[in-house]
C-alpha cells in the first residue's frame, strides 16, 4: 500500500463502484441501504488517501468485496457492510468498538473474526487445505467470517498482476492449495474455477501461457466442432417438447492441465477439450425425469461409455451439486462429456449454496438431508439468520474437539478423547509406543482429557508397549481396537519367543521337541495349553533355571518323571557340513540349521542365524532381501552366525547373472571357463539374446566366497562380457 492523494478522476472512479454496489443492493429495504451507504463513508474517510500497489484508491478493493458478496453469493446487507469494512481495522484506526456501536454486534463479530482468522493463518502456514477448513470451521462461529475472507481473496487475485513475481507465486500457491479447496467445498464452483485458473497463471505461467495459446490455435476447430455435435441433439429435444438451453464450453487451463498431468499425455492428445451443457427448464417435481429422458436421447443418437456415467442427480455430492454427467462418443469417433441438469441444478452448480460450508461426512443420511435442507431454507431467504446458523453448527459439533499438533496440523476428535486417543489418532506406531504428551508445554499422562484448540505433543519410547490398563483410558472404539490387536499380537510374540527359547534348550542337550515333551511340561508347570507355557517362559514366569531342572534328567526329584532321555540327533536330521562350517549363538551343539534358499549363503558370507516358527534355524546372508523386515520385525528371534574353517571337500550353490553383447561363441566360451579352466560344476545355465545383446543365468558348485569372486573376475575378462553378478 501506498499513500497518494486522491484526484477527481479517482473520487468519481470510487462512485462509480460504489454506484454498481448499491445497484446490487436495490431490493433490500430502505435502512438496509442506508446502513450500507453509512459503512461507505466510514471506509472512505478512514482509508483515505491510502492506495493499493495497482495504484487504485484502496476503497476500490473493498467495494469490489461487497459486490462479490452480493453478486456471486447473494448475501445480505451485514455480509455486504463487512465486505465494505473487512480491512478497516487492519490498516486504518477505526476500532471495533465503533463498528459495534454504528452497526451492531454481527458486523463486529465478523470483522473481529476476520482478524482472528488473518493471525492464525500466518502462525499456520504449513496448514493442508481441509486442516485449513477445519479450523476455520471450529474457530468461525459465523459462516460468513469465512465467505467474506474468500471474497477477499478471489478480489485479491484478480489484482495480482500489480505486486512482484516471488509475492505472486507465494499468494498463488497458498490460494491453489488452502481457498479454491474451501470454494469448492462451499460448492462455490464459479469462484473455485476463477480462483484456480489465476493461481495456475501465476504459479505455472509458462504452461498456462502455452496452453492458452494452443486453445486460441484451435478454438475455430472446436467450435465447428460443437455446432456439429449439438444439432442433431436440438432437433430432437424440440421435437420431444422440451423448454431448454444447450451451449458448449471450452474447459479451464487448470482443468486442461490437472488432465494432462492425470492422463501423462500432450495436448494434443487430451480428447475432451469441451464440454456440452443442457440445461433445461423443468418444473420441479419433473426434473429427475426430465434429465434421464435427456440423457436416453443424447445415448440413443451417440454411443456412451457406461463406465463414465455420473449420476449425481440420485445421490447429490456434498455441496449440493446435482446433474447427470456421460460421455459419448461423437462425430469423428471423438470422446464428448455432457452434463444434463435443470436451471435450479444450473445455478447451484454455478454458484453453489455459500451455507454448505459445514457437514459431518460420516453422519446419517438423514442428518445430512436435514442440514442442507435447513441451510437451503437460509439462503433462499437470504437475511440475519446467525442464531439459526450457530444452533445448526452447535448441533453438528458437540460431539468433536479440534486440537493441534506441534506442526499445526489440526485432529478431530471425539468429545472426552483423552492423550492416548490422540495419539492413535496421529498413527498406530505412535499410540503403541506413548508415554505421555506436553499439552500446552506442559506434560501430562496418557490419560488427560483433551480440550479443544489445544497443542498436544506426543511423547514417546522405543521400550513401550501397550498394556491391559490402556483399554480404560480411551474412548474411541477405534483406539480401543488397536490396542486389543496389538495386545494379541504381544501375547503372539511372547508365546514364538518362548517357544523358540524351549526349542533351543531342547536342542542343547539333546532332547527332541515334540508333542509328548511339551505336554508334559504343561503338566509340570500346571499351565493351561501350549501358549499358555510358552507365554510363561517368554515372561519369566518359568525361569530359565526351572526350566532346566524341570527338563534335565540329572535332577530326578524336579524332572518330569517319565521325561523323554537324551538320544543322539539323526544324521539325517543334520546338515553334515553345516556343523562344520557354521557356529550358531556361539554354541558349537546347535546342529539343526538349514542354508536359507531365498540368497544361498556361502562360506565367506556376512551371514546371521533366524529362528523360524516350525522350520528350525535357517542361516541368512546380511545383504538378503527378507534381512531388513526379519531384522525389524523380529529381532527377538536373530541369532549370531560364524563361519568356521572350511572343508575343501564342499560345495555350495551360487547363482551368477552375466549379460553382454550377443556374439557367436559366447555361451561356448564361458562354458569353457566354467567347466575345463576353473573345474567348476554347473547345476543349470539358460541364455537369452535379443537385439544383439544376451542375458545368462547360471546354477553353479562353488566352495566359497573366494572361489565364486575368482570365477566372476574371470568371466568378465571375456571379449563381450559387459557385466558379471552374483545373484540372490
Amino acid at each position: 500500500m501506498k499513500n497518494e492523494k486522491l484526484t477527481t478522476r479517482d473520487r468519481e472512479q470510487i462512485i462509480e463502484h460504489f454506484n454498481s454496489l448499491k445497484e446490487l443492493c436495490l431490493t433490500f429495504s430502505e435502512d438496509d441501504q442506508l446502513e450500507i451507504q453509512k459503512a461507505f463513508n466510514m471506509a472512505y474517510d478512514a482509508h483515505e488517501d491510502t492506495r493499493r500497489l495497482s495504484g487504485e484508491p484502496y476503497i476500490v478493493h473493498s467495494i469490489e468485496v461487497a459486490k462479490i458478496l452480493r453478486s456471486e453469493l447473494n448475501l445480505e446487507s451485514t455480509s455486504v457492510i463487512c465486505g465494505v469494512l473487512h480491512d478497516i481495522t487492519k490498516y486504518t484506526s477505526v476500532e471495533l468498538d465503533e463498528i459495534q456501536d454504528q452497526f451492531g454486534e454481527a458486523a463486529s463479530h465478523i470483522i473481529a473474526g476476520l482478524k482472528k482468522i488473518e493471525g492464525l493463518y500466518t502462525q499456520k502456514a504449513s496448514l493442508h487445505a481441509d486442516n485449513f477448513i477445519k479450523l476455520l470451521l471450529n474457530l468461525s462461529n459465523d459462516v460468513r467470517i469465512i465467505l467474506v475472507k474468500l471474497a477477499d481473496r478471489l478480489h485479491n487475485m484478480r489484482t495480482l498482476w500489480a505486486v512482484d513475481m516471488d509475492v505472486q507465486e507465494k499468494v498463488a500457491l497458498e490460494t491453489k492449495k488452502l481457498y479454491a479447496p474451501i470454494a469448492h467445498r462451499l460448492g462455490l464452483y464459479r469462484i473455485k474455477v476463477e480462483l484456480e485458473e489465476l493461481s495456475m497463471k501465476y504459479s505455472e505461467s509458462d504452461i498456462y501461457h502455452s496452453i492458452q495459446n494452443k486453445l486460441k490455435e484451435t478454438r475455430d476447430d472446436l467450435d465447428e466442432y460443437i455446432q456439429k455435435f449439438i444439432s442433431p441433439i436440438n432437433k430432437e429435444l424440440d421435437k420431444q417438447g422440451f423448454k431448454f438451453d444447450i451451449k458448449g464450453r471450452v474447459k479451464a487451463i487448470s482443468s486442461i492441465w490437472k488432465k494432462m498431468q492425470a492422463q501423462e499425455v500432450d495436448f494434443s492428445e487430451v480428447y475432451d477439450l469441451f464440454a456440452i451443457r443442457i440445461i433445461l427448464h423443468s418444473k420441479p417435481e419433473k426434473e429427475k425425469d426430465d434429465c434421464w429422458k435427456v440423457y436416453s436421447i443424447i445415448t440413443n443418437k451417440y454411443q456412451p461409455n457406461p463406465k463414465r456415467l455420473r449420476d449425481w442427480i440420485s445421490a447429490p455430492k456434498s455441496s449440493g451439486y446435482e446433474s447427470l454427467h456421460t460421455t459419448v462418443l461423437g462425430p469423428e469417433n471423438k470422446w464428448v462429456e455432457v452434463q444434463i441438469r435443470t436451471q435450479r441444478m444450473d445455478e447451484i452448480a454455478e454458484k453453489g449454496y455459500a451455507a454448505h460450508w459445514i457437514y459431518k461426512k460420516t453422519g446419517s443420511q438423514d442428518d445430512r438431508a436435514g442440514w442442507l435442507h435447513q441451510i437451503r431454507e437460509i439462503l433462499e431467504k437470504p437475511q440475519p439468520e446467525v442464531k439459526k446458523i450457530s444452533e445448526a453448527k452447535e448441533e453438528l459439533y458437540s460431539d468433536k474437539i479440534f486440537v493441534f499438533t506441534p506442526q499445526g496440523d489440526l485432529i478431530a476428535l471425539a468429545a472426552g478423547a483423552t492423550v492416548l486417543d490422540f495419539a492413535y489418532a496421529v498413527h498406530t506406531k505412535v499410540g503403541h509406543t506413548c508415554t505421555g504428551a506436553k499439552v500446552n508445554n506442559t506434560i501430562v499422562p496418557l490419560k488427560h482429557v483433551l480440550s479443544n484448540g489445544e497443542q498436544v505433543e506426543i511423547l514417546t519410547g522405543k521400550n513401550q508397549k501397550p498394556k491391559l490398563d490402556w483399554l480404560n483410558w480411551v474412548s474411541s472404539p477405534r483406539s480401543k481396537a488397536k490396542i486389543k490387536r496389538a495386545l494379541k499380537d504381544i501375547e503372539y510374540q511372547q508365546a514364538e519367543t518362548g517357544r523358540d527359547i524351549l526349542k533351543h534348550k531342547l536342542g542343547q542337550i539333546n532332547i527332541a521337541f515334540n508333542d509328548e515333551v511339551v505336554k508334559k511340561l504343561i503338566k509340570h508347570f500346571n499351565r493351561e495349553n501350549q501358549h499358555d507355557l510358552y507365554q510363561a517362559i517368554a515372561t519369566d514366569k518359568i525361569t530359565l533355571s526351572e526350566l532346566k531342572e524341570a527338563i534335565v534328567d540329572d535332577k530326578p526329584q524336579k524332572s518330569l518323571p517319565p521325561i523323554v532321555k537324551r538320544t543322539a540327533a539323526k544324521t539325517s536330521d543334520i546338515h553334515k557340513t553345516n556343523e562344520r562350517h557354521l557356529v550358531v549363538d556361539e554354541n558349537p551343539s546347535i546342529r539343526d540349521f538349514q542354508l536359507a534358499k531365498c540368497c544361498k549363503p556361502i562360506p565367506g558370507d556376512k551371514v546371521f542365524a533366524f529362528v523360524t516358527v516350525n522350520k528350525g534355524i535357517n542361516i541368512h546372508r546380511d545383504n538378503c532381501p527378507n534381512a531388513v523386515q526379519m531384522k525389524e520385525l523380529y529381532p527377538y528371534r536373530i541369532l549370531q552366525a560364524d563361519w568356521q574353517l572350511v572343508d575343501e571337500t564342499q560345495d555350495f550353490i551360487a547363482f551368477v547373472k552375466v549379460s553382454g553383447s550377443d556374439k557367436v561363441g559366447m555361451l561356448t566360451e564361458i562354458s569353457q571357463i566354467i567347466s575345463s579352466e576353473m573345474n567348476i560344476n554347473m547345476r543349470n545355465l539358460s541364455f537369452t539374446g535379443e537385439d544383439d545383446k544376451f542375458i545368462g543365468h547360471i546354477e553353479l558348485f562353488v566352495k566359497d566366497q573366494k572361489h565364486l569372486d575368482g570365477l566372476i573376475a574371470r568371466i568378465k575378462t571375456i571379449d563381450g562380457v559387459e557385466k558379471v553378478q552374483r545373484e540372490r
